[in-house]
């Protein structure tokens, strides 16, 4: 049997969802044909990791150049229409045509190509894009399209149950699952660190965004005295130029979460995932105008995971989440989460080919 899955080249996360549940489905199904689209950059920067260990997997590119759908600060960069174009590429791809199956994550343009397709994600790119540029026509395109087609086919959706925005549920047949973890919880915590000898991470996620207010988050907590940071490898190397602040840099595994008392960063869905399977609590630090992020930041709170910064001072919140009721708290919290994700999508995939 023949699998095609097509991957957004917005960040990490959704090529990390992905790759999850291609491995995971390739182990149900042994003999399984899969072929993807995906950013070239996501696997290099991932290069190692155990998941992409299957030579029998076909890789296309999107060829250098080719944005796609994503999110930008700046309402012009959308006027190259790029936001459609990319679906130009799929013409000249046998194997999705020929793909009993046909995973789209984030990319909702499929389904006027293969009106079949499942989708995955937490979000639908109309609603982010139509709030950010209302008056900009390419978008205004775009999201007119992407609605008409979820009328027109009302996919299934893989998400995440307690993160997919309200819209995911409302315009498509949402399955919801537990978190997608890609490995097992981690021990309960049971430290209680002092407050300045707290070991943070400080990460900027997949995108770049927000990295002005993570940089200053960073030199708040250096000046108030905490020591134990770790950071993404792009706001280590700011912090090394300027030369203003001691910092160690994050390895992104999961004992790399697991061994920080408290991460900071913008909360994309990977990221949190990655929280939630280590324990470690959530600062969300997030740019404005990204309904999305605005949505997760909440979510951050009402599941008891941290507390929701957005464009506040970061040093307050860190002391606030420090205190020992609340990191009991966040730690039982964390420790409710389904993580099962995964595991529910490969098998909702299964039961798609055998059918």
């Amino acid at each position: 049997m023949k699998f095609f899955a097509l991957i957004c080249s917005n960040g990490l996360g959704h090529f990390k969802r992905v790759v999850g549940i291609l491995h995971a489905l390739s182990g149900l199904e042994p003999g399984l044909e899969v072929s993807l689209l995906a950013p070239a950059g996501a696997r290099e920067r991932l290069r190692g990791w155990e998941k992409l260990a299957h030579p029998e997997w076909k890789w296309h590119f999107f060829p250098e150049g080719v944005k796609g759908v994503r999110w930008e600060l700046e309402a012009g960069a959308y006027r190259d229409g790029s936001l459609l174009s990319w679906e130009s590429l799929l013409e000249d791809l046998p194997a999705f045509w020929e793909a009993k199956v046909v995973l789209s994550d984030n990319l909702t343009g499929v389904l006027a190509h293969r009106p079949d397709a499942v989708l995955s994600g937490n979000f639908l790119w109309s609603d982010v894009l139509e709030k950010a540029w209302p008056a900009e026509t390419a978008v205004q395109e775009f999201v007119r399209r992407e609605r008409a087609l979820l009328k027109e086919h009302r996919p299934p959706m893989l998400c995440v149950e307690r993160l997919a925005m309200p819209s995911v549920k409302a315009l498509t047949e949402a399955v919801g699952l537990g978190f997608f973890a890609q490995g097992k919880r981690m021990p309960e915590k049971k430290n209680r660190p002092e407050a300045r000898r707290a070991r943070i991470a400080v990460l900027g996620g997949g995108t770049g965004m927000a990295r002005e207010l993570l940089l200053q988050a960073v030199s708040d907590l250096a000046k108030a005295g905490f020591s134990s940071l770790s950071l993404a490898g792009d706001l280590l190397a700011e912090v090394r130029k300027a030369g203003s602040t001691e910092a160690e840099p994050f390895g992104f595994g999961p004992e790399d979460f697991y061994a920080v008392d408290m991460v900071i960063c913008r909360p994309g869905v990977g990221t949190l995932t990655d929280c939630v399977q280590a324990g470690t609590p959530v600062l969300a630090v997030y740019e404005a105008g990204n309904v999305e992020m605005e949505y997760l930041g909440r979510r951050v709170e009402e599941l008891g995971l941290g507390i929701d910064v957005a464009q506040s001072a970061v040093l307050p919140a860190v002391m606030k989440a420090l205190q020992d009721k609340n990191l009991r708290k966040y730690h039982s919290c964390l420790r409710e989460q389904p993580l099962n994700g995964i595991e529910g999508a490969a098998r909702f995939l299964l039961d798609k080919l055998r059918a």
